[in-house]
């Protein structure tokens, strides 16, 4: 067992119609992973709409969409979308193809144009998928996909329009029903399919199976393709099979999957004019050429066998350019062309000659009104082609074949047989044709070991002439070598091994066998007089031409016995009795004469009547009937007399009506004829306008799809926005250009004095509590130049709003209307009203404030700092704080401080430094950081003071009291006073140096020493 990985090469194609767009967007949405896969997606699009597939397909899935154009490599995990109006197609390298629609007025078949192109170009890798539409497109291009190998899937019945996926399931070419999100999983399946072993046993056993049920010797096709059909179905099968052993066995068992296998081995796919290049060479040098020979030999039929016709466009097709041809030369000759097949189903299909439109898509115009009839939906062949064609059963590998034919064509069929049955076959097609027929191949065949039997027309359609011959001899020898096979080949020895296994299953045959031998001579006829049943020994009274294929008992038996069983047959039909006759001599050709007696009576009898006629041929007397019976003697001419004298009756009375019904018609015959020219000019117009209605209607259906789920999508757009607008507590007014209200609101009737009513009505018919005397002017202001205003306006209340007046702009930038937000401020105006309070009093006092961020940088600034640093706002914005005011605070302790107040601390002190002009500076400092509403430090503000000048008066009172206190113990004695001003100078003096520099504490010193040295000398030291 092995796994594929060919999934990686995978194209998927999907077409759809109407009702398609949710199937598709089920579809990707199940679609998980899309990496070894490209998908090609074909809708039946209108020109005239904008198709919204790529936007509403990318909410369903994340891989790339794109619109295709022609000549783009196909990349995995990519979808391509056909745009309207365009056919797409694959070619060999994956690569993109478009072409426009034809100009015709016929209807487009764009999905079966994509599948056709999948199954030439990627065999059994194709994959199409039929989703929701009406009409059949894609039937066509399932089928070739079907026959290529490839896996064909329809959507079930949860199809909102089922036509197209149905039209498929009917004609048998679809492998799965599924829902859309059912198909993603299968995918995977499909391309991860096990691979299985196949013995020579097994495959005989198979072989048997299908012979049994088929009548067809699969032995004797091609191996490799047969094991991958095989393959194929039991990786279709719900079951999971181990081996082919299994598989076998469960053939065995279940004969309804013999008929699948058998559906999948025969698949027919034919299409009228296929390969029109080919049929066009027919047409132009092929049919002139023989029904002129026709006429030059006063030759009165054209024979024509189409072999493997499966459900008969080619047969039909070829009868059309002969009927043409005929036409053109003016000659009247009979066209016989005996289409068979294999399969029983399809000739049954054929012979009724009914096709649906998309069919007959590939049929020319002129020949679709010169040889259809419309039945409603579908359009049946005309009788005038129909009884060229007579449909039949027939094995071509091992029935007998037509004679005197002047053309054999056999399409696409030898490609699956084995090489020696392939030869074998084309001997028989050789003996078959006169010399100088025609043989019509498919464009992949060739002619193997018998190019030298044949004339080569056209090597690239593959059109032959066949050459003069021992027909009889070539026959023979290669039916020999046919049988024989190549010797010791895997395929001769697998037929070998085949037809061994088969001998032993005859014994299945031997109770038909044995009734032949215990049936008299007898033949079985049907309602037309048709032979469907002889016994072997009525053989020797019947005359079967070997060159048709069915036959009427009067064409088989000589005259004199075809009146007697005429005129039985006639007495039967009447009377539902038997009819018998005695001693009829017959006489043959070959000088036999035999004296019968003749028994015809009814079989198969029903309550309604019965459905066969029997007649029994006796030599002797007729006693095996075992019953009494009145026989009449048997005397020709009475019969005949009695026989002319009954159809002259008839005939007079027929004349008489005819006459009469002649008569009548007459008056009114021109009349008719004239009209039912008109209707049916009327009805071809009609037919073509109702084809264009319905491409239209599926056109419609698909763009009105779209649009709905857009206005989902609008809808829901529009619930966001109205929820939006209303909790956010804004008041809004919407107008167009002529200021009618369009939409506003709930918050927008506190401020005008609105109603759901005034909806329409122009904005200045509105009252509103604003002092807002230019608002009409503004409107006109903003609509005329788009821009936005903004302006602060009272109320009559007191109240404080924001209003804002913006252009209203449409999608494509085009101004529409306006838009009108007021929003209340009263809060901020009172808490801007405060803070400018607060902040002029800081300004009063004096103080100087600087704010920085967490880094260091000034960030604001006022003016009473900006005139202490010597630098404007601006210029300070930005600059480190150490560094402005000529880097004086690097020196102070400053930064410790602001370090400290980022970290979370307060810190407020004096600090001294030299100010810009080099003079000493006291200023009292209040650093503190700064939080946002979380409590998270954002910045740090320092508010400063500067006390210089009230330091320097503290200072001059300080040596005032000093001075005063000196003063007034001067008086005293210099004995008493020695002591208390040395205490004094002692205590004072420090004190001065430790706040003041030396500078200013010396004077003081200087004079109490100077003062004491007066008084006493020796106080000094």
């Amino acid at each position: 067992m092995t796994i594929d990985t060919k999934a990686s090469t995978a194209i998927i194609g999907i077409g759809a119609s109407a009702g398609g767009l949710e199937a598709i967007e089920q579809f990707f949405h199940s679609m998980e992973d899309g990496q070894f896969f490209s998908f090609v997606v074909v809708q039946h699009l209108s020109p005239n709409y904008r198709s919204y597939m790529p936007e509403l397909l990318k909410k369903a899935t994340d891989m790339d969409i794109i619109t295709a154009e022609d000549g783009m490599t196909i990349s995995e995990k990519t979808i391509y979308l056909c745009p309207p109006s365009f056919y797409i197609t694959v070619d060999s390298n994956r690569k993109i193809k478009l072409a426009p629609y034809p100009s015709s007025r016929s209807p487009h078949f764009p999905i079966d144009e994509l599948f056709e192109s999948m199954a030439h170009q990627l065999k059994e890798k194709a994959v199409g998928i039929v989703f929701s539409g009406n009409g059949s497109d894609g039937t066509r291009g399932l089928k070739s996909i079907r026959e290529a190998g490839g896996l064909c899937i329809a959507q079930d019945d949860s199809a909102k329009y089922r036509d197209m996926p149905l039209s498929a399931r009917e004609e048998g070419v679809v492998d799965f029903v599924l829902s859309p999100d059912e198909i993603p999983q299968n995918l995977l399946s499909h391309f991860n399919y096990k691979s299985y072993i196949f013995s020579d046993d097994i495959l005989s056993e198979i072989f048997f199976l299908l012979n049994k049920s088929t009548n067809v010797d699969f032995s004797q096709y091609k191996l490799n393709s047969v094991k991958r059909r095989i393959e194929r179905r039991m990786n279709l099968c719900e079951r999971k099979f181990y081996s082919a052993e299994d598989y076998k066995q469960f053939l065995l068992e279940n004969p309804g999957e013999v008929k699948k296998l058998k559906e999948d081995l025969l698949i027919g796919v034919t299409h009228f004019f296929r390969d029109k290049p080919a049929f066009e060479y027919l047409e132009k040098e092929v049919f002139p050429k023989l029904v002129e020979e026709k006429k030059k030999n006063h030759s009165k039929s054209i024979r024509v066998w189409v072999a493997a016709c499966s459900t008969g466009q080619e047969a039909y097709s070829i009868a059309m350019l002969l009927n043409e041809e005929l036409i053109k030369q003016q000659m009247d000759i009979q066209v016989q062309i005996f289409a068979t097949d294999v399969d029983k189903n399809a000739i049954k299909t054929a012979s009724l000659g009914r096709f649906n439109k998309q069919i007959i898509a590939t049929v020319p115009q002129s020949f679709q009104t010169k040889y259809f009839e419309r039945d409603k939906e579908d359009y049946v062949i005309k009788k005038d082609i129909r009884k060229m064609i007579v449909f039949a059963p027939h094995n071509i590998t091992k029935d007998s074949p037509f004679v005197d034919l002047d053309m054999v064509s056999c399409r696409n069929v030898l490609i699956y047989f084995q090489p020696e049955l392939q030869q074998r076959v084309l001997s028989l097609f050789h003996f078959a044709l006169k010399e100088n027929g025609y043989l019509f191949l498919g464009p992949s065949e060739t002619l193997g070991r018998l190019s030298n039997l044949f004339g080569t027309l056209n090597s690239k359609w593959n059109i032959f002439s066949n050459t003069s011959m021992d027909r009889g001899q070539i026959s023979n020898g290669l039916a020999k070598q046919a049988r024989g096979g190549a010797p010791g080949s895997a395929d001769a020895r697998l037929a070998e091994k085949y037809t061994s296994y088969k001998a032993y299953n005859h014994a299945n045959d031997f109770p038909t066998m044995l009734l032949d031998e215990m049936l008299e001579a007898c033949v079985i006829l049907d309602d037309e007089s048709e032979v469907i049943f002889s016994s072997s020994k009525a053989q020797q009274y019947l005359s079967f031409p070997k060159n048709k294929s069915n036959f009427n008992i009067h064409h088989i038996v000589p005259t004199s016995l075809s009146v007697v069983i005429g005129a039985a047959i006639k007495k039967v039909k009447e009377t539902h009795e038997e009819a018998s006759f005695e001693n009829i001599e017959v006489r043959y050709k070959d000088h036999r004469e035999y004296c019968l007696n003749l028994v015809v009576k009814p079989v198969f009898k029903t309550d309604s009547g019965f459905r066969n006629i029997g007649i029994f041929f006796e030599e002797k007397k007729v006693e095996f009937l075992k019953k009494e019976y009145k026989a009449y003697p048997y005397d020709p001419e009475f019969l005949i007399h009695q026989r002319i004298n009954e159809m002259e009756q008839e005939l007079y009375l027929t004349k008489q009506h005819l006459q009469s019904t002649i008569e009548e018609l007459e008056t009114s015959n021109e009349e008719l004829q004239s009209t039912n020219e008109e209707l049916i000019a009327a009805n071809e117009e009609l037919q073509s306008t109702n084809e264009e209605l319905q491409s239209v209607n599926e056109e419609l259906i698909t763009v009105n799809n779209e649009y709905e789920k857009k206005i989902e999508e609008l809808i829901q757009l529009n619930n966001d926005m109205d929820n939006l607008l209303i909790n956010t507590k804004i008041a809004t007014i919407f107008l167009d250009k002529e200021f009618h209200i369009k939409q506003f609101t709930p918050e927008a009737t506190n401020v005008f004095y609105l109603m759901e009513r005034d909806i329409g009505r122009p904005i200045h018919h509105i009252s509103h509590v604003l002092k807002y005397e230019n608002f009409l002017r503004d409107l006109e202001d903003v609509l005329l130049n788009p821009y936005t205003v903004e302006n602060e306006v009272q109320s009559t209340t007191g109240k404080w709003y924001s209003i804002k007046i913006m252009p209203y702009r449409t999608s494509e930038n085009f101004i529409e209307g306006i838009v009108i937000t007021v929003q209340d401020i009263t809060e901020l105006k009172v808490i801007d009203k405060n803070f400018a309070m607060s902040v002029n009093a800081l300004e009063q006092m004096g103080s100087r404030i600087i704010v920085t961020d967490m880094e260091g940088a000034v960030t604001h600034a006022n003016q009473s700092f900006c005139d202490f640093a010597g630098s404007s706002e601006d210029e300070l914005t930005g600059a480190f704080i150490g560094e402005i005011c000529g880097g004086h605070f690097q020196n102070t302790g400053f930064l410790n401080h602001w370090q400290i107040a980022k970290e979370g601390s307060r810190w407020n002190g004096e600090l001294s430094y030299e100010n810009t002009s080099g003079e000493e500076t006291c200023e009292y400092l209040i650093i503190a950081p700064l939080l946002d509403e979380n409590g998270t430090i954002v910045q740090v503000m320092t508010i400063g003071t500067d006390i210089t000048d009230r330091r320097k008066e503290q200072e001059h009172l300080f040596k005032s009291e000093v001075v005063s206190m000196i003063t007034q113990v001067a008086i005293a004695e210099q004995d008493s006073i020695k002591i208390p001003l040395d205490k004094i100078t002692k205590r004072v003096v420090p004190s001065i140096l430790t706040s003041r520099s030396n500078e200013s504490a010396n004077p003081v010193e200087g004079a109490i020493s100077q003062w004491l040295l007066a008084t006493d000398p020796g106080a000094v030291k």
